[in-house]
């Protein structure tokens, strides 16, 4: 406690603005894999998530000090999680805040316990994180399948300001091969300080109006998207 105090007093010390890092979850986000929902893209990397990255960061290669990925996989696949961003994402020495695998127990008997739980590690881990990095800015990229709109929603009602702004990459249906989210419920979550978007060209233009990039960078995450469809 001592330590979290001292690092927040540090932090309102800075006199230069906050370093805007990225917070992000992992399948179906930036990489389509695991997780629920249809497929959108063919299994690896989502088009154009890296490139808006780096291009939000200012930086030319990706890392640790860039991105923390805040995912439901468990901490057993931490090593290999942070494999997989390496060699599939070009992302080196990864920081993955992890869930556990008892998040997952009640799945397919109360799946709505199991997507609470998931949430609600991830808004523990949050919590911790910003607690050591106070002079960090977020940006939360997550997507409408296991609870990234409900950790956007919480972390936006109990800590003002916590977050920059909140991006959800929408899943499909299952059954319909729909977009999950529809028009009515993405207005009201955009009222609420969360952008829903189907590409990573739509979640560009958003940051284009919120100030976070110019139209140089726009082109960029364009362009790198269609080369990844």
């Amino acid at each position: 406690e001592d330590c979290m105090k001292h690092f927040a007093s540090q932090a309102l010390s800075r006199t230069s603005p906050k370093i805007l890092h990225i917070l992000s979850d992992i399948d179906y986000t930036v990489f389509s894999g695991m997780g629920t929902g249809a497929k959108k893209f063919p299994g690896g990397p989502i088009p154009g998530a890296m490139q808006l990255f780096k291009k939000l960061v200012g930086a030319t290669e990706l890392d640790g000090s860039h991105v923390t990925f805040v995912s439901a996989r468990p901490g057993s696949l931490k090593a290999w999680t942070q494999g997989q961003l390496r060699d599939r994402l070009q992302i080196r020495e990864a920081c993955v805040l992890t869930g556990a695998a008892e998040d997952f127990a009640p799945w397919f008997s109360d799946k709505t316990r199991a997507v609470t739980n998931i949430r609600n590690r991830k808004v523990d881990n949050f919590i911790r994180f910003q607690g050591v990095f106070p002079e960090y800015q977020f940006v939360w990229f997550g997507d409408s399948g296991e609870g990234d709109i409900d950790f956007a929603m919480e972390i936006n009602r109990d800590l003002p300001g916590g977050l920059l702004t909140s991006m959800i990459h929408d899943v499909l249906d299952p059954n319909t091969g729909a977009p999950k989210t529809d028009p009515d419920t993405r207005r009201k979550l955009f009222n609420g300080g969360i952008f829903v978007f189907d590409t990573y060209v739509g979640a560009a233009v958003h940051c284009f109006q919120k100030g976070l990039l110019d139209a140089a960078a726009v082109a960029s995450v364009i362009s790198d998207a269609k080369r990844g469809l």
